[in-house]
């Protein structure tokens, strides 16, 4: 899932050719909402990471906080998308870039 949203966040052109042809003449526009759900992801996840195998890292009660208002902040910002066009080629292209690799 970390390498669909990366590529996701890089945009409709950063997308691999079997998906952005699926859309073609007509390509989709990707919201700057959409792109930054997916880089919170991206983030979030890496963050997890850390939490969990990095064991020098220390997380403070208020660094947690900031983490979960912002997976907070993205299910909010998730809802203005979810109709679209392009977030439901976002959930596909998370069901299949996991299939590819």
């Amino acid at each position: 899932m970390n390498n669909a949203c990366r590529q996701f966040a890089g945009g409709f052109g950063a997308l691999p050719k079997e998906i952005s042809s699926a859309f073609n003449p007509a390509p989709l526009s990707i919201s700057p909402k959409l792109i930054e759900i997916a880089d919170t992801f991206v983030e979030l996840q890496n963050e997890r990471h850390e939490a969990d195998y990095n064991l020098l890292r220390r997380f403070s009660r208020a660094d947690a906080l900031i983490l979960v208002q912002r997976a907070a902040a993205a299910f909010v910002e998730w809802e203005k998308v979810a109709s679209t066009q392009a977030a439901r080629l976002f959930l596909i292209w998370l069901l299949v870039s996991k299939i590819r690799e």
